[in-house]
């Protein structure tokens, strides 16, 4: 039987390709925000790659890095300071502490780390087809949520 992979488009409005996501407008003078918006922007490229991959766990783990980069834009604009040595490298937790409007998804994305985990050491944890596309519409709404909160932030 052959595998079936589905293409994730990103969805037109969420990109414009003279100024990337949604037509917003950088201010000039605000790396963070320019960093935060970069860091959506190659989220997004992350979830179109995923409907290239041929194994479901390969779309999960692409669509997985596609929220990290959702959670670093967050982190970009709302962590103060420089993390210290002893801080959590793990982006969810910094995310709860940074950003605790968004327990919920930091709750969420912790559980599907362990997934990405499993799938990565071959432990024989699979995902189905249903699984990614669960992700996928999870990701899609968590990067909407994220950019309308930088939105916000101006």
């Amino acid at each position: 039987m052959a595998e079936k992979t589905v293409a994730y488009p990103v969805p037109a409005h969420r990109t414009h390709p003279a100024l990337g996501r949604s037509g917003y407008a950088v201010r000039s003078g605000r790396g963070a925000r320019r960093g935060s918006l970069g860091m959506l922007d190659r989220a997004d490229q992350f979830l179109s790659r995923a409907g290239g991959e041929k194994r479901p766990e390969d779309q999960y783990r692409e669509i997985y890095l596609a929220a990290l980069r959702g959670a670093a834009a967050v982190l970009a604009e709302r962590e103060t300071g420089a993390r210290r040595g002893g801080a959590s490298r793990n982006a969810w937790v910094r995310l709860a502490k940074a950003a605790p409007a968004y327990s919920e998804w930091v709750s969420y994305f912790t559980k599907i780390s362990g997934v990405v985990a499993a799938l990565e050491v071959a432990s024989g944890h699979t995902v189905t087809v249903g699984d990614v596309a669960a992700l996928h519409a999870r990701v899609q709404t968590f990067l909407n949520l994220v950019e309308d909160g930088l939105k916000a932030d101006v």
